[in-house]
């Protein structure tokens, strides 16, 4: 985000000054922790939604962030997906890992994703427990945002 700040009179610049920083501090503590609870609430929604014949895939979902964890969390940081016209700081991952107690790589297969047909020759259908686990605290994120940006207003008016 970026400001320009002009001189003016009477302290205007830097009461703007102490402003923008207590508006930052403010989406960076309320923001980071606000939308890091809402991730381990997706989290633990794709375990429960996950499929489960032996836990495998169940065991290797988590989050990851995109970007450093230390950064603040400014647009830079962010992934822009073009499609959602959104901007991410994690994303949710399933497979990819050994599991650890069975000591096979787990992929996240796309017959979960897409369905398929099993073995005995029956349609299965499709899956898509991470995007069904995202969707469904959608409601959620909204209501978060809208928090944070009330307390960054609030940050604002404060003097």
């Amino acid at each position: 985000m970026s400001v320009v700040l002009i001189e003016t009179d009477l302290g205007t610049k830097d009461k703007c000054k102490k402003a923008l920083a207590r508006v930052q501090n403010t989406l960076n503590r309320k923001g980071k922790r606000g939308w890091n609870e809402w991730w381990n609430q997706v989290l633990a929604d794709a375990i429960v939604e996950c499929p489960k014949i032996f836990g495998s895939l169940s065991r290797t979902i988590r989050t990851e962030n995109i970007g450093s964890p230390q950064e603040s969390f400014v647009a830079e940081s962010y992934v822009y997906i073009k499609d959602k016209q959104e901007l991410l700081n994690k994303m949710i991952v399933a497979g990819g890992e050994i599991d650890m107690i069975t000591g096979v790589n787990v992929n996240y297969a796309q017959a979960v994703h897409d369905g398929h047909v099993s073995t005995g020759g029956n349609w299965v259908a499709a899956n898509p427990f991470l995007e069904r686990a995202i969707e469904m605290n959608l409601p959620v994120l909204d209501a978060k945002n809208q928090q944070i940006l009330k307390s960054a207003g609030d940050a604002w008016e404060e003097d």
